[in-house]
């Protein structure tokens, strides 16, 4: 069963049920959630201060870097398109990169990562 993130409105109950005394396994009941999402929920976000809005901030923060991306760097993005025209594979651009760029570690990338573009 594939994870979706908590809700916004799924904090609010959460905040709600622990200012009210619930353990874990009860709100997880009430959520349709495994205890652990809730574990989780509460070992990033200290229970005896739980808020859902702080929460939800500290989730949208982390989202937010994980959408970073080495395709702003258009002189590497630049490297990759002209390689990919040239029919080059993904394996065979990240293995040159070092090669055609020794001192630039800005110029790195995995053949995963390229693929991951492509798709």
């Amino acid at each position: 069963m594939p994870y979706d993130h908590l809700s916004q409105a799924e904090r609010r109950v959460i905040e709600k049920k622990n200012e009210a005394g619930e353990s874990q396994a009860a709100i997880a009941r009430l959520l349709g959630r495994s205890e652990s999402t809730i574990s989780r929920e509460f070992s990033r976000n200290p229970r005896s201060t739980y808020s859902a809005y702080l929460a939800q901030v500290r989730y949208e923060r982390a989202r937010e870097k994980c959408t970073y991306t080495k395709f702003s760097n258009q002189k590497l993005l630049q490297y990759i398109l002209d390689k990919l025209s040239d029919y080059w594979s993904p394996d065979q651009i990240a293995g040159r990169l070092p090669l055609d760029h020794p001192n630039d570690q800005t110029m790195r990338i995995s053949l995963e990562s390229i693929y991951e573009h492509i798709f």
